[in-house]
């Protein structure tokens, strides 16, 4: 709680001191600091659990060398953060009723995590459209295959090799298994989870499953289901 509160203080720190002549250069040669030697070191994980990380990772190195400059490198800053301010509420307003409306953002606005956060909950196959960086966040992609597990499709190599993840998708929908990494494909656990949904996801198993008797058992299980169902339903 603590540390959580401290993140929140820092942040709201360094993004009014971007406004603060004299005082922004001193905290963005922090920045530059933090950005070459500690967050390299961080799991991209523990960066996005972390508001203050998150914030540092996303500021780009051009606008912590224009804010080095006194006064005009304050005015500059301003000037793009009032113009990008109303483009991030125009588009805010466009994904929240079209998720896919993202596709039409600037790169900018697809690495602005509100704004991706707010399309992947309108619809989860907006994260194909996302910043390569938010692909890779877990937050994003959580919210993102929760409202359509397909979206496993559009995460980044290494969170389709998470298994956390990866089975929250084929829990969502069972042919997100065909978007997981090939060592998790041969994970029992998620196999039978993404099976035990509905038995067409077994094509998407490793060969090794797709002949483990259990795997087997739970796939014929759940195809017994679906043609039974049809037959009640007749």
């Amino acid at each position: 709680m603590l540390i959580n509160s401290l993140s929140k203080a820092c942040l709201s720190i360094d993004r009014g001191a971007d406004y603060i002549p004299i005082v922004s250069t001193v905290t963005n040669l922090v920045d530059i600091f933090q950005k070459v030697v500690i967050l390299p070191f961080k799991q991209k994980e523990n960066i996005s659990k972390n508001v203050y990380y998150t914030h540092l990772d996303q500021k780009s190195f051009r606008r912590c060398l224009i804010l080095l400059v006194p006064v005009l490198g304050n005015i500059l800053v301003g000037i793009y953060d009032v113009v990008c301010n109303k483009e991030k509420k125009a588009l805010l307003a466009s994904v929240q009723k079209n998720g896919l409306a993202l596709k039409d953002g600037s790169n900018t606005l697809k690495s602005d995590r509100d704004v991706v956060l707010a399309a992947v909950q309108e619809n989860g196959l907006a994260l194909k459209y996302a910043s390569k960086q938010l692909q890779n966040d877990k937050k994003v992609v959580f919210d993102a295959i929760q409202e359509n597990g397909s979206a496993l499709k559009y995460a980044s190599k290494q969170l389709r090799n998470d298994k956390e993840v990866v089975l929250a998708a084929v829990q969502r929908n069972h042919l997100a298994l065909k978007y997981a990494s090939k060592q998790l494909r041969n994970d029992r656990e998620v196999v039978l989870a993404a099976v035990q949904r509905n038995h067409l996801a077994l094509k998407y198993a490793s060969e090794d499953l797709q002949k483990h008797w259990e795997v087997m058992v739970a796939a014929d299980d759940r195809k017994w289901l679906g043609t039974y169902g049809l037959y009640r339903q007749a």
